[in-house]
């Protein structure tokens, strides 16, 4: 059972890293939603409810945050939309807690949705990075040793903020001095 576990944690490590250099955070989303299926999966064949249950509700929320990007809400119901997902953390939090593996869901769960909810692509990256070690500590506290790929996703994240960071440095600069984009010959 558990080396289904290893192979989704495996897959999910693979997509989310591939997701995070996606210049758009509606593909950033869609390789986010990819991953938590295998995330889930990989939780319950580990036995962690608190876990499972909490990417379930991220999936929810992904979804919503991809039509949020395509939608526009006022900031009031934006809001209250994020305090309701929130809430809906707490509650799981709360019904299924079971030590340190609850508290580092939480956390990571947390700052996925605020990420989400109001990041753009670059800042999301940053605080993708934060996560992964967090998502770390939390495969190692289920005993899911194959967590251990999440170091590949702290390095994805690493040179996508990097790459995307440069890119956006050399294009202020073309601005500042109104050069045209090169075509390739």
């Amino acid at each position: 059972m558990n080396k289904i576990g290893y192979i989704c944690t495996i897959l999910n490590c693979v997509v989310f890293s591939i997701g995070r250099f996606q210049r758009k955070k509606s593909r950033i989303v869609l390789f986010e939603f990819i991953a938590k299926l295998l995330s889930i999966t990989s939780f319950f064949m580990f036995g962690s409810l608190t876990s499972g249950l909490s990417d379930i509700w991220s999936t929810v929320v992904l979804a919503t945050a991809n039509i949020k990007e395509r939608r526009t809400f006022n900031k009031k119901t934006a809001s209250l939309m994020f305090a309701g997902y929130e809430l809906v953390y707490i509650l799981i939090f709360a019904l299924t807690f079971k030590g340190i593996s609850s508290i580092l869901i939480f956390a990571v769960s947390t700052i996925s949705l605020v990420s989400l909810w109001y990041l753009k692509p670059q800042n999301m990256r940053i605080a993708e990075i934060l996560n992964s070690f967090i998502y770390l500590a939390l495969q190692f506290s289920i005993g899911n040793f194959a967590g251990i790929t999440e170091i590949v996703v702290i390095a994805c994240n690493s040179a996508s903020f990097c790459k995307y960071d440069r890119e956006e440095e050399f294009n202020r600069l073309r601005k500042e001095l109104k050069l045209q984009p090169q075509r390739a010959v």
